[in-house]
């Protein structure tokens, strides 16, 4: 291979990795752009995402806060509930001493007159 031959060579590689640079610049951009644009977006949804999430917080805080409330009512109602269950005992105790004084009463009256 003669000198011209060479310097031909090295001119058309020359030429052809000036185009493919030519070709990969554009193309490179591109997908940079297509990047950003893919990650602008991502945020965007990631930022709308977590909007939802502080509303769901909020919401879950109130449900909380009426989910302890219902519980101390319900206390409450438990409590005010023993108190009646101990005095229906202590009425149905009375009662049945008052049914047992009633019987001895009527077991000691004389017959009654034919």
């Amino acid at each position: 291979m003669t000198g011209p031959d060479v310097h031909a060579r090295l001119r058309r590689l020359e030429l052809h990795a000036q185009h493919l640079d030519d070709h990969r610049l554009p193309r490179i951009e591109e997908d940079i752009t297509a990047i950003a644009d893919t990650l602008v977006d991502i945020k965007e949804v990631v930022d709308g995402h977590t909007e939802i999430l502080a509303g769901h917080s909020a919401v879950l805080e109130q449900h909380t806060a009426t989910l302890d409330q219902h519980t101390a009512t319900l206390d409450q109602h438990t409590a005010t509930l023993d108190q009646h269950t101990a005095t229906l005992d202590q009425h149905t105790a009375t009662l049945d001493q008052h049914t047992a004084m009633l019987v001895e009463i009527l077991r000691r009256l004389p017959p009654p007159a034919a």
